[in-house]
């Protein structure tokens, strides 16, 4: 397996010492080898033989059961096929010098004229020109080649009387009939037989393994089952019921046989696969035909009236006192606490539905649930997205910063100073115009505006004294960290130039 390189050798355990291999050769030459998918070890390649040979998975076939009796049959047509060409025709035999033809040529022809010559030995002409016709052996050709067949039903099994085929061996008698006809039919039950025995049970219990060993099969659905298939001996049998149900036509008049001709019929009509419903009479359909009915002494039919009268006056009677007798169990019941059968089937159907609602409320939880769970999953998901998304920016925000410094030959602190003066300058600036575009829609309050003008004016200054400020104590904390920042600008440098020389993926 592993020269031929089979799928899953590498996974085989090294301390395994023997595993069940599958392997196709062509003559001599392995093909193609895998593992057997069955812990069994079963072979997972069934074949029926016609009939069975010990040492030899495929067993003799009909071809090589009847090779005598077919090679007779070829021989005798064969022989027969040349005899009927040589005797066909007729060999001519001629005296050259006694007879000539007519017209110079050598050829028979119908109506050709011949002349007898002067140095003709023979006296009658019949004995210089004459014809011999080789026998035909027809029917010795055909009683061998009879026999031949005859010798192929008999290694074979099968008369030619199951293949719907007529011949010498076809019974004249009905007994000889029944005898073959039985005789066929027990071949037809061992091919039945052989069939589920070689294919169809050894197929189905493959089958059967392979859902055992299915990971993804729940366990619930295996099981210890044990198979006992028969379908094709169950359809050899109902064939064989087809013939036998024609014969029971006639014993389906006589009642002493107690057949139902109808129930007969139906079977008849399922073996033929017809349904008995399409061409039968329904029971209205049956019950307004008109129905012949034999003649009966008035005595006889009086009295058959009389005991139906009393017979049904019986029974109406005999319900009559069980609907009593059921209303007063229930009346008792009632008296006693109890239940009585409707009121217990009417709680058992409110105790039904009520079921059926509190499964039917869970499921809707559980799904609720589960539809709630995966919407908080989702926005989890979501809030992580944005905030790496966030330190993204802050990461290409810094990265800017650094590179910024670095161009113009600043400190990382500088820059900083630099950022929030500019940030002071465009919020006064922003300050200023809102300002402006009061005043303008103000116009009657002049004086107020230009209060408020001033007023931010004034805090325009007092936040740019602040910036100065602050712009004075970054700087002085810069010139106190000037040797360490010179170290960090190095650093930075290098990694700004990693970052500029690593290629970007878009």
């Amino acid at each position: 397996m592993a020269t031929a390189k089979a799928v899953g050798v590498d996974e085989i355990p090294e301390d395994t010492e023997e595993i069940n291999a599958i392997v196709t050769l062509v003559n001599d030459t392995v093909i193609r080898a895998t593992i057997n998918p069955l812990d069994s070890g079963n072979f997972p390649y069934h074949i029926m033989t016609w009939s069975r040979r010990p040492g030899h998975w495929a067993g003799t076939g009909i071809a090589e059961s009847i090779t005598a009796p077919q090679r007779m049959a070829n021989a005798s047509t064969r022989a027969l096929l040349n005899n009927a060409g040589v005797s066909s025709g007729v060999q001519i035999i001629m005296d050259q010098i006694g007879i000539v033809p007519a017209d110079g040529k050598w050829v028979v022809t119908p109506n050709k004229i011949w002349y007898k010559t002067g140095e003709s030995t023979t006296a009658k002409v019949q004995e210089a020109f004459y014809a011999v016709v080789i026998p035909s052996v027809q029917k010795e050709m055909q009683a061998i080649i009879e026999y031949a067949m005859r010798l192929a039903e008999e290694s074979s099994g099968i008369p030619l009387v199951t293949q719907g085929q007529v011949g010498p061996t076809t019974p004249q008698t009905f007994g000889q009939a029944e005898l073959q006809n039985n005789n066929s039919l027990t071949w037809l039950r061992s091919i039945g037989y052989r069939f589920d025995d070689m294919i169809t049970e050894p197929v189905v219990n493959d089958l059967y393994e392979w859902l055992l060993l299915d990971p993804e099969v729940p366990d619930d659905e295996k099981g210890d089952f044990k198979i006992n298939a028969h379908g094709s001996i169950a359809m050899v049998e109902r064939a064989i019921q087809e013939q036998t149900l024609m014969g029971l036509v006639g014993a389906a008049g006589n009642p002493m046989f107690r057949v139902s001709p109808v129930k007969l019929m139906a079977l008849i009509l399922k073996s033929k696969r017809i349904d008995p419903r399409e061409v039968q009479y329904t029971d209205e359909e049956f019950a307004k035909l008109p129905q012949p009915m034999p003649p009966i002494p008035i005595a006889v039919e009086q009295a058959k009236g009389q005991n139906a009268l009393q017979l049904q006056q019986a029974n109406t009677q005999a319900e009559l006192q069980m609907q009593q007798q059921e209303m007063a169990n229930e009346q008792q019941n009632l008296q006693t606490g109890g239940t009585t059968p409707h009121m217990a089937m009417a709680s058992a159907r409110v105790e039904q539905e009520r079921i059926r609602a509190a499964t039917a409320q869970t499921v809707e939880a559980s799904r609720a649930q589960a539809e709630t769970a995966r919407a908080d999953k989702e926005m989890q998901i979501a809030q992580q997205n944005g905030q790496l998304d966030i330190q993204k920016l802050t990461i290409q925000r810094d990265l800017a910063v650094l590179q910024y410094a670095h161009q113009n030959q600043q400190t990382l602190m500088q820059v900083k100073a630099s950022l929030a003066e500019t940030s002071i300058q465009e919020s006064t600036k922003r300050q200023l115009a809102a300002a402006e575009i009061q005043l303008a829609q103000n116009e009657n309050a002049k004086d107020r505006g230009l209060d408020v003008q001033k007023n931010l004016v004034i805090q325009a200054e007092n936040a740019k004294n602040r910036g100065l400020d602050i712009q004075k104590k970054l700087v002085d904390q810069t010139e106190k960290a000037k040797d360490r920042g010179h170290d960090m600008t190095k650093h930075v440098t290098s990694l700004v130039r990693d970052e500029m020389s690593t290629p970007k993926t878009p």
